[in-house]
């Protein structure tokens, strides 16, 4: 893929703020920002000055956005736009100027920065209250935490350990003659076609043979659509996987339970059946849908449309792959959704609730309020909710409704309500399509017997379900099993026959295996009489059982605060721009929080149907997160130079009262932001950010995760059982966003974002601190294979002492991150070039690890109450059982939070496993290869201390004052979907056409290429 970029066949849009610029610099003057008590106030006219701003270019923008903002509209639709700056030096020089002006405006009102001590904040003694139950002070407590070991298969003494079951998946297909299969399966059909000119044939023959015309497009398609209908289908045989499993008397005491999983699960592969004879009968056309166009049987074969449903299986993210010239595979864990209760609802009425009641309650709930104004963020999401609202109601009455009867055929009634969904009238109006919508919904609302029957049933299949994954001791080891299924994806000749003798066909072709990719992917038991080509997948599932062992190690930590260490404070406020009050929760908090010298910074509490168009939705956040930023930027300048030892915490407090949580608001956008400064100001400083929300009721718990989350990156003493004998272990965390995109084009412009982090260690004790976060963003060379930032930083790192470096690289597509291209897997940030140019000295290492998170069930307990983190050290078996077929990649590590929940609840959950992988010499340069060797896969070497900094670092990132042990994930907050990065990017909406921005890119560039 090539970052690299030519201008003269540069197909991105460009893009300037420059429009926007101008009308911020008029207002930078006329901000209020005082300081009072130690406090600063910034600003009270923050909110009226962004209106201001956003009314100045509502004339302009609302007519000619593309124009004023010098972006090319051909080049826009659905792609991301940020970076790609028409006139970089104008650029630059005009940012420049605004922070000139903004340093003016603190200079002349006597703002200067005052700041804590970081130990009057963590304190030795418990800290007192401000008011109410919530202070931002934490006590600097000692705390403790055992690490335990996991082995696989294990059950000597099997009373006396915890034992999780851990189940996977494996999906393949052979691909060593697959395009010259497809060759001849079209040439058959052709040369069988007597309807059609033999000289015509013959052309169409010649283009196959010669070109693999035709045969290159179905390939394609199969390739880059993988394994997704395999995965949907997956989700199902577990359940039948599952119940093959389970021994006759178990089935006889569980009777009725297994009938109605039997019905639920045979109805999955009837409905298969009912999408391919539809698409036979060319029946349910695409819908004109609300103003948009929606493909029924194209969303009943997607891949993630199942899964609300409240008994599926659920893969994980890819654990690991091999895709080469002989065959085709990948590996998933996968876990049963159990019908479990809803904690994080965005429904209030559905907290708590088993997972079919929640789904309930979200139907009731776009019945009462989907007719509302403002109810929906826009168009986009209005469509949405309306359509996939439908699809889940017309599901739930197909696999849920009568399953105590034998004879009750649930096609009727699934075809009488697609027949409803296909015959919407194609009003664009929110009216139509909601009233629409509640004439569905209400068949399944008001048939209140017939939910209060479906919950019951699911209550006693959810037991068995249990118990099944939940044997008996002495039974334990022959549920360890393997099944072994086969499916044929199949392409149909009544479908696609007529495209092949067009004069267009290739591109008519891949147009409609674009547009309608997830309707062609069929999955059939045998061959149809109608197929004009198929191949077979298999899919193997197994399960394998962990069991706890004697060995543990304890280890002591606490935080480290030295008398250099400051703090500042930084806090966004909730200001009712109606009233022009800021919340009297919040301002009863600011007022009683003793001593503590803080920055406070109002946010209006918007919703976004207060913005008209999506243009000023966008204009008025950039423009606040501008000035804000800006603020923050000369305000801190001048304490720049206690680098480390500043803490800066973004706190960010709420007051909901609105409790139908489907609103986007402004208070959603403040927390984003909170962590993209957090991230910024992480490249020069220790940073934290973290809310906080008066409008609910404030439990100790709750407060305590809430201080602990943010104080998480202040550094900790740990003291060790195992102590770490490498006095020196860095670790680097990196990942990459896009900042600028066509999606007709390999041409893109993306971010590097990462953060670093240390274990100094002396004899038992080890301090964990974080170094830091990094940004890049280099348009000169291919970040895959040479990156200044990542350099700069092993530099800086070895400068420091550091000769060992743990490097953790997320790529940007995991399912790509193992292919092999030219004899070579595509390794993106392992890269062999780019490691050796991390190599800034010989005497130094780099250990590069990709990790992978699946779930694990917890069959059974020891019966004591602590937490203990479970790790697997020894991998020797999911080596030879998981990652056999996958050359090249070697599974180091895994780790487990331990118990998850208290009492009898403990049992039958789901929690996560991370598990660490590396490279099995991959690299040609045998130099690399051993060093890999040598330290992440022989046990005999330096192993087992750069497990426990990862241990430690795990454990440092756990957010919680109760039942400590370590958090599974410590990545949340910068990689995934739930990563500053992905969470930045923001939709903006003009004249039918729709593209992102990346907003922590545009900030994290002006960071380092405009502000440094």
């Amino acid at each position: 893929m090539a970052n690299e970029l030519n201008d003269k066949k540069n197909p991105l849009s460009t893009v300037s703020y420059k429009v926007i610029y101008d009308a911020i610099s008029k207002k930078i003057s006329k901000i209020e920002v005082i300081e009072k008590n130690g406090d600063v106030f910034f600003a009270k006219n923050l909110n009226s000055l962004c209106k201001d701003v956003l009314d100045e270019l509502k004339p302009k923008l609302s007519n000619q956005f593309f124009a004023e903002m010098k972006m090319d509209e051909t080049a826009i639709y659905k792609n991301k736009v940020t970076l790609n700056f028409q006139d970089k030096e104008q650029e630059h020089n005009d940012l420049q100027k605004l922070i000139d002006q903004m340093k003016e405006l603190l200079e002349a009102n006597g703002i200067s920065p005052k700041t804590n001590p970081l130990s009057e904040i963590l304190t030795q003694e418990r800290p007192k209250q401000g008011t109410g139950s919530f202070s931002v002070r934490l006590q600097k407590q000692e705390k403790q935490v055992s690490f335990g070991k996991l082995e696989y298969n294990a059950f000597d003494s099997i009373g006396q350990k915890n034992i999780l079951r851990h189940d996977n998946v494996k999906i393949s297909y052979k691909v060593d003659s697959l395009m010259e299969s497809i060759k001849q399966s079209l040439i058959r059909y052709i040369e069988s076609t007597p309807q059609v000119d033999e000289f015509h044939k013959e052309d169409i023959i010649n283009e196959i043979r010669s070109e693999g015309i035709l045969a290159e497009t179905i390939y394609t398609f199969i390739k880059e659509n993988r394994f997704a209908a395999v995965k949907r289908a997956s989700a199902f045989l577990y359940l039948d996987y599952l119940i093959k499993n389970m021994d006759s008397g178990f089935m006889k005491r569980h009777k009725k339970a297994v009938k109605w999983l039997k019905r639920y699960t045979e109805r999955y592969e009837q409905l298969e059946d009912l999408c391919t004879q539809f698409l036979k009968e060319i029946r349910f056309s695409p819908v004109d849908f609300l103003g948009e166009t929606r493909d029924i049987l194209n969303t009943f074969r997607h891949k993630d449309v199942y899964n609300f449903l409240p008994f599926v299986g659920i893969l994980s993210q890819i654990m690991v792959a091999t895709h080469d010239e002989d065959k085709n595979m990948e590996q998933y864990g996968i876990s049963l959704k159990l019908n479990g209760e809803v904690q994080n609802a965005k429904v209030l009425e559905g907290q708590g609730k088993q997972s079919f009641l929640y789904h309930i309650e979200k139907i009731k709930a776009l019945v009462k309020h989907g007719g509302k104004k403002g109810y929906f963020q826009d168009e986009k999401e209005m469509v949405d909710r309306f359509w996939y609202g439908s699809i889940q109601v017309v599901l739930l009455k197909y696999f849920l409704l009568h399953l105590e009867d034998e004879t009750y055929d649930p096609s009727l009634v699934l075809k009488e309500d697609l027949d409803y969904i296909a015959g919407y009238n194609g009003s664009p109006k929110q009216e139509e399509g909601y009233k629409w919508y509640c004439k569905l919904a209400k068949t399944l609302l008001n048939n209140q017997e017939a939910i209060k029957q479906i919950q019951q049933q699911l209550d006693e299949v959810r037991k068995m379900l249990r118990l099944c994954l939940d044997p008996k001791l002495n039974q334990m080891q022959k549920n360890i099993s393997m099944q072994t299924y086969k499916r044929r994806l199949t392409f149909l000749k009544s479908i696609l026959a007529p495209k092949l003798f067009d004069p267009n066909r290739t591109s008519l072709l891949q147009h409609e295996l674009d547009t309608h990719n997830y309707k062609y992917i069929i999955l059939t038991k045998d061959i149809l009489e109608d197929s004009l080509f198929s191949f077979e997948y298999e899919i193997e599932f197994s399960n394998t059982f962990l069991c706890s062992t004697q060995h543990q190690e304890k280890v002591q930590f606490k935080y480290e605060v030295g008398e250099q260490d400051e703090t500042l404070a930084v806090m966004f406020l909730p200001y009712d721009a109606t009233t022009k009050r800021i919340e009297k929760q919040v301002v009863d908090f600011t007022k009683h929080c003793p001593d503590l010298r803080k920055v406070c910074i109002l946010f209006p509490i918007y919703d976004h149907c207060d913005f008209e168009t999506p243009v000023d939705r966008f204009v008025f956040l950039f423009t606040y997160k501008l000035f804000v930023y800006l603020f923050l930027i000369a305000y801190t300048k001048q304490i720049e130079d206690k680098g480390r030892d500043l803490f800066i915490a973004f706190w960010h407090f709420h007051v909901t009262k609105d409790k139908r949580k489907e609103y986007l608001s402004m208070d959603t956008y403040i927390r984003q932001f909170a962590k993209e400064l957090e991230f910024l100001f992480g490249m020069n400083h220790n940073t934290g950010s973290q809310g906080f929300d008066f409008g609910f009721e404030t439990k100790p718990y709750k407060v305590a995760n809430t201080l602990n989350s943010m104080y998480a990156n202040v550094p900790k003493k740990f003291i060790l059982d195992v102590p770490i004998e490498i006095p020196k272990i860095a670790m680097i965390v990196v990942t990459s966003m896009k900042s600028d995109d066509h999606k007709k084009s390999d041409q893109y412009r993306a971010g590097i974002f990462g953060e670093v982090y240390t274990v100094d260690s002396e004899g038992r004790e080890s301090i964990f601190s974080r170094f830091g976060t990094f940004f890049d963003h280099d348009n000169e060379t291919t970040i895959y294979r040479q990156s200044d930032v990542l350099v700069s930083v092993v530099q800086t790192l070895y400068n420091e002492g550091y000769k060992h470096i743990l490097y953790v690289a997320k790529t940007p597509y995991t399912t790509k991150f193992l292919d092999k291209k030219d004899d070579k897997k595509e390794l993106y940030f392992m890269n062999q070039e780019l490691i050796e140019s991390l190599y800034v000295a010989k005497d130094m290492a780099i250990y590069p690890m990709h990790f992978t998170l699946t779930r694990a069930y917890e069959a059974r307990l020891d019966g004591k109450s602590r937490k203990v983190a479970l790790f697997v050290d020894d991998t020797s078996h999911i080596q030879r059982n998981l990652y056999e077929d996958h050359e090249g990649i070697v599974p180091i590590l895994q780790l487990y939070s331990g118990n998850g929940l208290k009492g009898n609840e403990q049992r039958h959950v789901y929690n996560s496993l991370i598990t660490y992988q590396t490279l099995n010499r991959l690299y040609s340069d045998d130099l690399l290869n051993n060093k890999i060797q040598l330290a992440l896969i022989d046990p005999e070497g330096i192993k087992p201390n750069l497990i426990r900094a990862l241990l430690l670092f795990h454990t440092s990132r756990f957010e919680s004052n109760y039942n400590i042990t370590i958090k599974v994930n410590p990545y949340s907050r910068l990689l995934g979907d739930d990563g500053v990065a992905k969470k930045s990017l923001i939709d903006i909406t003009w004249n039918g056409k729709f593209f992102k921005m990346n907003m922590i890119a545009y900030f994290a560039y002006l960071h380092t290429k405009v502000f440094a």
